[in-house]
């Protein structure tokens, strides 16, 4: 059973959104005053940021139903606190738009399906314009590179709401490796109609506090990821978010050891015996490239993706992929392809060589990956010389005829 949440809100005067409108965004928000107190949370230490539900008490949520194979696989829908925080987009008023993420472990391979997330609509009835999801890698307990992101449709139950990744496993493409990962949920609002979104804080902290961030300054902090409850002062005794991820699990693979070549023990004397080898995996090889091998391409491009035969396991570095001995910047693993990405172009005029070490990383399989090179050429495009114009020539009116006498 949840524990029931206040109704107020922390309500932002009609004036504020036209401020907003006007782009004022530099002088901070005067904030509104709650409608009830409610001792769970001090005002005063409160920021903005932080709303109260305005769904009512919260009523146990029936038992989600599991689709497929799609099994409960990260669960923190437990500890339900008495805030909900912002994490939004907003058309009408950028400056207010606001991250927020939260982390989790994941043990074995998961195909990610769908995300039930607790939250409510507050300063506005709703509802949102659509709901985003992101995930990101771990850079030393905080949020680091955006690995993957989709606008998702959602369900709303109550205050559940769930926002659907992938409907259908065949074409998943965002597949998790273990380790140490942190999701989004954010919602895109229209601020003057329909207010704002708010994901509901829990008392208990697994992992990692949550992250939250307000990249614009308009918030007068955090405008990098920092500790939401800890270090941007909203809603301090609830430092993390209520959310469960539901996903279809892959096996895990055990590597397998190709066994050495052995002599028969029925050799005769006289004879030389004829060694035996038993079948192992196939390889876990590059198997094709985008710019493709031996292929000319005119343009320095920045991203370069390469297909595995198996769908990649673990160990991937971005720096294992380079182009002229540059590594990578970036690498997003999706099924058996990997997509990995320069903040500056390596390629330069002529031939450019593309390589991965072998053992770079390990496929389902079980087996590490063959070494890969391979080739392509860059041909800048030669200008077009802009053609001479040719001199039109005029049209000259036949004089109309002289009248005769």
């Amino acid at each position: 059973m949840k524990k029931p949440r206040s109704t107020k809100a922390y309500l932002f005067r009609g004036a504020c959104y036209l401020f907003l409108l006007l782009s004022a965004f530099a002088i901070p928000l005067v904030l509104g005053q709650p409608k009830v107190t409610d001792s769970a949370v001090d005002p005063a230490k409160t920021s903005f940021a932080v709303g109260r539900a305005t769904t009512g008490s919260a009523e146990a949520q029936p038992s989600p139903v599991v689709g497929a194979t799609a099994v409960v696989v990260w669960d923190q829908y437990n500890n339900v606190g008495t805030a909900v925080t912002l994490s939004g987009t907003f058309n009408d008023a950028p400056a207010m738009n606001s991250d927020l993420a939260d982390d989790f472990d994941v043990q074995g391979i998961w195909i990610v399906r769908w995300i039930d997330v607790d939250g409510a609509y507050f300063n506005g009835p709703g509802p949102a314009n659509t709901f985003s999801v992101l995930f990101y890698s771990d850079n030393d307990g905080f949020p680091g590179n955006q690995i993957y992101a989709t606008s998702a449709w959602w369900e709303q139950n109550g205050s559940t709401f769930r926002v659907h990744v992938c409907d259908d496993p065949q074409t998943c493409n965002l597949i998790l490796y273990p380790g140490r990962y942190w999701i989004e949920i954010q919602a895109n609002m229209t601020a003057a109609c329909c207010g704002e979104w708010g994901w509901t804080d829990r008392i208990v902290t697994e992992l990692n506090g949550a992250a939250w961030r307000n990249p614009s300054g308009f918030f007068g902090a955090c405008t990098n990821w920092s500790r939401r409850a800890a270090t941007c002062g909203l809603d301090p005794t609830a430092p993390d978010q209520v959310y469960r991820i539901y996903a279809n699990l892959l096996p895990t693979p055990t590597p397998t050891v190709t066994p050495t070549a052995t002599a028969t023990p029925t050799a005769t004397f006289g004879q030389t015996p004829t060694p035996t080898v038993t079948p192992s995996e196939p390889p876990c090889e590059v198997n094709g490239s985008q710019p493709a091998c031996n292929s000319t391409i005119s343009t320095q491009v920045t991203d370069f993706t390469v297909y595995v035969s198996y769908f990649i396991f673990g160990g991937l570095e971005p720096g294992a992929f380079t182009v002229n001995g540059t590594p990578a910047d970036d690498a997003s693993p999706g099924g058996s392809l990997i997509n990995f990405h320069f903040n500056v172009s390596p390629v330069v005029q002529g031939e450019n060589t593309m390589h991965i070490p072998a053992g770079a990383f390990s496929c389902i399989n079980g087996r590490s990956v063959e070494e890969f090179t391979c080739t392509f050429t860059y041909q800048a495009p030669t200008p077009t010389p802009a053609p001479r114009s040719t001199a039109v020539p005029r049209h000259r009116p036949t004089p109309a005829p002289r009248p005769t006498r």
